[in-house]
């Protein structure tokens, strides 16, 4: 999947996210390729086997020669190419920081201001260009960190089992799974729906938390 594919998807899930109201019953929907999907919050016992399975293949990693921890990674890249991420993680608040403050600007604006209105949504969009950019950047920079990587483990294994596909069987509309089992998501090639899925479960569990 090209990045293009990929920032086109996130760009249209960032636009979801500002209606919370199509989080219903703590579930949110989505369409990919003209298909009803669906993702819904994990149950007590999926986020208890989420997290034994994190755990399990974070000792992996820290047992593999090839494995690095987050600290680690960032002395190493400090030291060996003078990239600060914890720089960039500094640059990546004041990002927010300044997207709230022109948020609070623009709420304040009357209806009739209309110069106003599209002088902060142009603004937004500026920053909201460079906030991605630097999330990209620093993204690309600790993946291959322990902790990245056991996060998006985590994350992948609740995907794997809260993306539920809409069907019709004997005249009746039924929820399934996308994946009968979380070696079936890992073994399956990569699709719009994973993105879409892992991208919106991500937003309802830091919506409803």
């Amino acid at each position: 999947m090209s990045i293009a594919h990929v920032k086109e998807m996130v760009d249209e899930m960032q636009n979801d996210f500002l209606h919370p109201e199509l989080i219903q019953d703590n579930k949110l929907h989505f369409t990919v390729d003209g298909k009803i999907y669906r993702v819904r919050m994990p149950n007590q016992l999926e986020l208890l086997e989420a997290e034994q399975k994190k755990n399990a293949y974070q000792v992996m990693l820290l047992k593999s020669e090839n494995s690095i921890t987050l600290k680690k990674l960032k002395k190493l890249l400090k030291e060996s190419q003078d990239i600060d991420v914890d720089e960039l993680e500094k640059d990546l608040k004041a990002y927010e920081e300044k997207v709230l403050k022109v948020y609070d600007k623009l709420v304040k604006r009357h209806d009739d201001d209309k110069e106003g209105i599209e002088s902060d949504k142009a603004e937004l969009g500026v920053l909201k260009k460079e906030r991605n950019e630097l999330i990209d950047e620093i993204s690309k920079h600790t993946t291959p960190a322990i902790e990245v990587q056991s996060e998006n483990y985590f994350m992948s294994y609740l995907t794997s089992v809260c993306t539920e596909k809409n069907v019709e069987k004997e005249n009746e509309i039924v929820w399934e799974k996308v994946w009968n089992t979380f070696d079936n998501y890992l073994t399956c090639e990569d699709s719009s729906v994973k993105y879409y899925g892992m991208g919106y479960l991500t937003h309802l569990m830091m919506s409803i938390r």
